[in-house]
């Protein structure tokens, strides 16, 4: 199935980060291709990056099944090289970050070799930022394992990187999840693929200082996903995909997957009923 032949014109798909909940946003795609939509733009941060870029570079439904199971593999060791000198001697030494990119760089090398981002089949911008005045950089050009590199470089997490005389971390840091660069490349329609949830929860509860750090994190960005949509809402229709859960699932580790990969697909169909209220497809 060549999606090339299914894009519809004016969408934009805008994919946030999030770490390991960017399994979510692959089950998504893939229930949107099973159902033959495919943008005509992507834009991603971060982990949104990451699958925005395999949806971009191989818009096909097989390949897209290989993107989940590469999810489902995923591990925090593996992802992490947790190497506890390692880790030991980068914390109290003088480098600025945990680990390298030499799991991600050997993931990305297996599928991209060295396609350039121009090389996309469907046109594909890579959100960074500059780490010393925090300004959005967006990548329409060049390697494009680099780019990525650059866009997942959570900083004191993954060592940043240098491109182009500019030294860049996390997209997520400056934009979490950037509908303005779709609406400038003249997107009319918007699906907005966010990893921060919709938490049920009743009741405020005590749950220890991490986890209330952790909490503070997501509300956070929260707001930020929220006012990035409220903000474009008059220059694009805007449809807001998020995952609900039960309790906020750890961005760093790997025992949810499943369950976000097979939400991320209900929500496809979901959010494909509306687009037909719309008249999008």
């Amino acid at each position: 199935m060549k999606a090339v032949d299914k894009r519809v014109n004016g969408l934009a798909f805008v994919l946030s980060g999030g770490g390991s909940l960017g399994a979510f946003q692959a089950g998504v795609i893939y229930g949107l291709a099973k159902s033959g939509v495919f943008p005509s733009t992507i834009v991603g941060a971060s982990v949104g990056a990451l699958n925005g870029a395999f949806l971009a570079f191989f818009p096909d439904l097989n390949m897209l099944e290989e993107l989940k199971t590469v999810w489902l593999t995923m591990k925090a060791r593996k992802m992490f090289s947790l190497n506890p000198i390692r880790i030991w001697q980068n914390l109290w030494g003088r480098q600025d970050y945990l680990f390298t990119h030499e799991v991600i760089d050997r993931l990305l090398e297996t599928f991209l070799g060295n396609l350039k981002i121009e090389d996309a089949k469907i046109p594909l911008r890579i959100v960074t930022t500059e780490i010393t005045t925090g300004k959005k950089v967006v990548l329409s050009e060049g390697d494009v394992k680099r780019a990525l590199s650059a866009s997942i470089a959570i900083p004191g997490v993954f060592s940043p990187v240098e491109l182009d005389g500019r030294v860049l971390i996390d997209g997520g840091v400056s934009c979490y999840m950037d509908i303005e660069t779709a609406v400038n490349m003249g997107a009319r329609y918007i699906v907005a693929l966010d990893t921060t949830p919709l938490l049920r929860i009743r009741k405020w509860q005590p749950m220890g200082i991490i986890k209330t750090i952790s909490h503070a994190q997501y509300l956070f960005l929260k707001v930020r996903g929220d006012e990035e949509v409220k903000r474009w809402r008059s220059a694009a229709q805007v449809i807001h995909i998020r995952p609900r859960l039960n309790k906020m699932f750890n961005p760093n580790l790997f025992n949810h997957t499943r369950e976000l990969l097979d939400q991320g697909e209900r929500r496809a169909q979901l959010a494909l009923r509306l687009m037909r209220v719309l008249q999008w497809v």
